[in-house]
C-alpha cells in the first residue's frame, strides 16, 4: 500500500500542475490581443528607430547617426532580455512554490486518509474492498 502513495501523488500532481491547468490556459482572445500588442509595440520601435536616425542626420554626419540609432536599438534590446530573465525567474520561482505547496497538502491528505482507512479495511475488508473497486472504477472513467 505505502509503494502506491508516490503514484497517487505523481497522478494528482500531473492532473493540478499539468498542461490543462488554469496556470498556463491562455484563451483565443488574451492570445489575440498580446499578438496585436506585440506587433503595434515592434512598429513603435521601427518608428522611434527612424526618427532618431533623421534627428541625429541633423546633427551628426550620416555614419554616426546610424551606429548611434543602432546603439540605441541594442540597449533596448538588452533590457528587455534582462527584463524578460527576471520575469522567468520569477515565474518558475512561483510555480515550484506553488509545487511544493500542493505536495504538502496531498501528503497531509494521504496521511489523514492512510490513518482513517485502515481502521476501516481491518474490520471490513470485503465492503472496503467493494469501495475501492467502485472508486477505481469512477476515477477510471471521469479522470481521463
Amino acid at each position: 500500500m505505502n509503494s502506491l502513495y508516490p503514484l497517487v501523488e505523481n497522478i494528482i500532481l500531473d492532473k493540478l500542475l499539468g498542461s490543462q491547468s488554469p496556470f498556463t490556459h491562455k484563451s483565443k482572445f488574451v492570445f489575440g490581443m498580446f499578438v496585436l500588442a506585440a506587433t503595434l509595440a515592434l512598429l513603435a520601435v521601427v518608428f522611434v528607430a527612424i526618427g532618431a536616425y533623421l534627428w541625429l542626420q541633423t546633427t551628426q554626419p550620416a555614419h554616426i547617426a546610424a551606429f548611434c540609432t543602432a546603439g540605441m536599438i541594442f540597449a533596448g534590446f538588452i533590457i528587455s532580455v534582462i527584463v524578460s530573465l527576471g520575469f522567468s525567474a520569477y515565474r518558475k520561482m512561483r510555480i515550484k512554490r506553488v509545487q511544493k505547496e500542493t505536495q504538502l497538502i496531498v501528503a497531509q491528505l494521504l496521511e489523514s486518509s492512510e490513518a482513517q482507512l485502515k481502521e476501516y479495511v481491518e474490520n471490513a475488508p470485503a465492503s472496503s474492498m467493494a469501495l475501492a473497486v467502485i472508486a477505481g472504477f469512477i476515477s477510471g472513467k471521469f479522470m481521463d
